[in-house]
């Protein structure tokens, strides 16, 4: 399967985001046991309105700017980390939530260096008015389900519902896609 010319797959067929669903179990027993409070507020401020939080628990670059707090945030995900640890070119990966009536803004995330990352979500927690429009495309999360982006592509997100909406996002090595779990 190749991934060059796509921007979206709304229900993607990776062997990484087979693998996350089928472990979608235990990652939820995990996300449930955290509240808002153990969130953090996302730093870049400007880029949207309302709550957006993120609970980092992996990075494979100490230097990244979130990768501070992973370490004690992986101990109490010992299953969601170990899954995560499995798939091949994750580089990072946290539980993102946007509080009701958060909107981040169109952006793009452009390459990380050398690395071109694809991000993919899996909802955890989600409502009918929350989505994401990708490259023109509009897309609702499900509770247990993936979906993978170019992050190169120009996104936005909103939650208008009256629910806080939580994914888990990883950011994956396009070259990786299609490798097999570790």
């Amino acid at each position: 399967m190749t991934t060059e010319p796509q921007m979206l797959w709304e229900t993607p067929t990776f062997p990484f985001t087979r693998y996350l669903e089928e472990h979608f179990p235990q990652i939820l027993a995990e996300a449930s046991k955290l509240t808002v409070e153990d969130y953090d507020e996302w730093p870049q401020k400007e880029g949207y309105t309302g709550g957006w939080k993120t609970y980092v628990f992996y990075s494979r670059d100490p230097s990244w700017h979130l990768a501070g707090a992973c370490a004690d945030h992986a101990k109490r995900l010992p299953n969601t980390a170990s899954i995560i640890s499995r798939i091949k070119g994750v580089e990072r990966a946290a539980f993102s939530m946007m509080l009701p009536g958060t909107h981040i803004v169109p952006h793009n995330d452009g390459r990380n260096g050398e690395l071109d990352l694809l991000r993919c979500h899996l909802g955890i927690f989600t409502n009918p008015q929350s989505g994401m429009r990708v490259a023109g495309t509009t897309i609702h999360w499900g509770p247990g389900k993936c979906m993978v982006f170019d992050g190169q592509a120009t996104h936005e997100a909103a939650n208008f519902g009256t629910e806080p909406r939580v994914v888990c996002i990883l950011d994956v090595d396009r070259s990786s896609v299609d490798d097999i779990i570790a």
